[in-house]
């Protein structure tokens, strides 16, 4: 298989995967995510040895805060042969308290070096209709710490390692494009027609990663904002919310 079809298949096994966790939940349940979710994922290339338990504490600690899906509390090994790791936000009994936090996220690591994320979309204002809102914000910053997330693995494991990189979203139909935190000064209504977009399968440099991350995030997204209502990306809007939400809320810096 190439490494695109392992990428593919690891998607696809891990959309099951979290089919199985939400199957016993109630129909109406928050983390069958029914408003929507944004999928996101990436495979490591050419890996000679899998991730060791170092590596993996310090990708899990050296996370955005906030970040629910990749903090470092409450991962389990899903299996007896340890070989991947995985953190459910909507399991009740793992998460009693505010497990809906996080909208039901799901994470999974594999050690071979493949990651999954699944998210669903939080409405921002109490005065929106649930499954209204598409947050502007949501996809720059969830794709821009995936990539770096990525980037940072594919170091940390060796050296000369590329990544294949993939995300979709689900749910768009009838979205209108909003902003949580202001800095969006708009007079038209930016709506989805499509259902989902379902971003390009392709190899990535973890170096091209760290040095031009906001021209890989303004290629990658600007088609899946021109989905609503032809809305235009602007480099400077990219340029913000790299420097305020993805880097300024490493831990450790960037």
């Amino acid at each position: 298989m190439t490494y695109k079809e392992l990428h593919q298949d690891f998607v696809l096994n891990s959309r099951s995967r979290w089919r199985q966790l939400v199957q016993e939940l109630p129909d109406d349940d928050p983390a069958r995510l029914r408003l929507g979710f944004g999928e996101i994922a990436f495979s490591i290339i050419d890996m000679a040895e899998p991730i060791t338990a170092e590596t993996l504490s310090v990708a899990l600690s050296n996370r955005p805060r906030g970040w629910h899906t990749f903090s470092t509390e409450d991962w389990y090994y899903p299996n007896s042969d340890r070989e991947e790791i995985e953190r459910w936000r909507g399991d009740p009994e793992r998460f009693p308290v505010g497990r809906m936090i996080a909208k039901g996220d799901y994470g999974r690591i594999q050690l071979s070096g493949n990651v999954y994320r699944r998210i669903g979309y939080q409405e921002r204002w109490q005065f929106h209709d649930p499954g209204t809102v598409f947050d502007l914000t949501t996809p720059i910053c969830d794709v821009g710490c995936m990539l770096l997330y990525a980037a940072d693995i594919a170091d940390w494991c060796g050296e000369n390692h590329d990544i294949f990189f993939s995300f979709n979203y689900s749910g768009l139909r009838g979205r209108r494009l909003d902003m949580s935190r202001g800095w969006f000064d708009h007079t038209a209504i930016f709506k989805s027609e499509a259902e989902a977009f379902c971003g390009p399968m392709e190899p990535l440099s973890a170096r091209i990663i760290r040095l031009e991350l906001r021209r890989v995030l303004l290629d990658l997204l600007s088609p899946l904002f021109k989905e609503f209502s032809g809305f235009l990306l602007k480099p400077s809007l990219i340029d913000h919310y790299v420097r305020q939400e993805i880097l300024g809320n490493y831990p450790d810096g960037r």
